[in-house]
């Protein structure tokens, strides 16, 4: 079916029953500030090989346009939530506080959700994934998930999409019968995206889906056959603790790791100070001169800046030079700096939502201050 908009004097094509296989958001030809928009010309000549504009320019050029991505999450997950289904939730390993959605049983009280953990090869060494699966089970019964299996995967190959689609095949079966639609679920940048491209290699039509590190990238479900699968690809949930969210494409291209992080040591002695950039920085305090190490785990091309000068003036001086992520229109959304005195443990782990975290070697005081909107926690150390 075809609507027309009768007002228009070149009488161009607005509504048109196809989906961009990119971001699954409805094809249109008349708005070229909205979503969904290809020159018609390009549409007949491509037939069903297809981009919207927005999707051609992102996967070409990696050019995003924010404009009209706003989604109704309600809507698009509201259908999925009246049905049984095979809920695959997708979370980023290295940001577990930034991807967790802990209210998912609640989002999908019919189904079953089962969790795969992806870029673990991000920061653990590629004989760790036995110890991270069970270190993840502690941490999602911890939050009150209930989930049916945990998966840990890396960057995918062949090699380890195999068994991700034969364990989907295994949770999806009811009874032998009629199997379960298996929906992918996951906070932005997770690799969710990413990881169904992959998987789709193993069949003879492979996916194209839009993958990018910006915001909105997927804009509604996406559905399609996963061998004897039947998939949908929601739209990347947003984290509004999560300092990612607030990023555009230069800063975001500073914070999200895209090679094996190396850990960056410190010896710190009382009122030592460390600025993860300009999300944060946190302070030493001892009554003695014992040295406190310190491990941080943040991507490599996040710079680290060590004072013993007050913090508070070295923020003012330098968050417009050095401290240039985040920029001051990200600041003004991630709101102002927020001081907090804290202990730690020599097997816990300080966590900056999609930061980074850090580990310390002993029992220590520190005081903590990062930008309002971030969300911080104390865990068991991962590592």
């Amino acid at each position: 079916m075809i609507n027309t908009n009768k007002n228009s004097s070149t009488d161009k094509v607005y509504n048109i029953d196809k989906k961009c296989p990119g971001c699954g958001v409805e094809i249109q030809t008349l708005y070229e500030d909205k979503a969904g928009y290809i020159k018609e010309e390009v549409l007949k000549q491509r037939g069903d090989n297809f981009l919207c504009e927005r999707c051609y320019r992102l996967k070409h050029y990696n050019e995003i346009n924010k404009k009209d991505i706003s989604i109704d999450f309600d809507k698009v997950f509201g259908e999925i939530s009246k049905e049984k289904n095979l809920i695959v939730n997708v979370i980023d390993a290295f940001d577990l506080l930034g991807s967790t959605i802990k209210d998912i049983n609640n989002m999908f009280p019919k189904s079953k959700v089962l969790v795969i953990a992806n870029k673990y090869d991000l920061f653990m060494r590629s004989n760790r994934p036995t110890k991270l699966r069970r270190y993840l089970k502690e941490y999602l019964s911890f939050n009150n998930i209930d989930y049916c299996d945990v998966i840990v995967t890396s960057s995918l190959t062949n090699d380890s999409a195999f068994p991700i689609y034969n364990a989907l095949c295994e949770h999806a079966k009811i009874n032998n019968k009629k199997n379960l639609n298996v929906y992918f679920v996951g906070i932005t940048n997770v690799g969710k995206s990413t990881l169904l491209n992959t998987l789709s290699s193993l069949t003879k039509n492979p996916l194209s889906l839009t993958t990018s590190n910006q915001v909105g990238t997927t804009q509604d479900i996406t559905r399609y056959k996963l061998g004897d699968l039947n998939v949908g690809d929601t739209p990347g949930y947003y984290n509004k603790g999560q300092a990612t969210y607030y990023l555009d494409k230069k800063s975001l291209n500073n914070v999200i790791p895209k090679k094996f992080i190396k850990p960056r040591v410190y010896q710190l002695y009382n009122n030592d100070t460390i600025f993860i950039n300009g999300f944060g920085y946190f302070t030493y305090i001892s009554e003695s001169d014992d040295k406190l190490g310190v491990t941080i785990y943040v991507a490599n091309t996040l710079m680290l800046y060590r004072t013993k000068n007050d913090p508070r003036e070295y923020y003012q001086k330098h968050k417009d030079d050095l401290l240039l992520v985040p920029n001051k229109k990200e600041r003004e959304k991630l709101g102002e700096m927020y001081e907090r005195e804290i202990d730690v443990n020599a097997k816990e782990e300080l966590v900056l939502s999609g930061v980074g975290f850090i580990s310390f070697n002993k029992k220590a005081k520190i005081i903590i201050n990062t930008l309002d909107n971030i969300d911080i926690e104390i865990r068991n150390a991962m590592i």
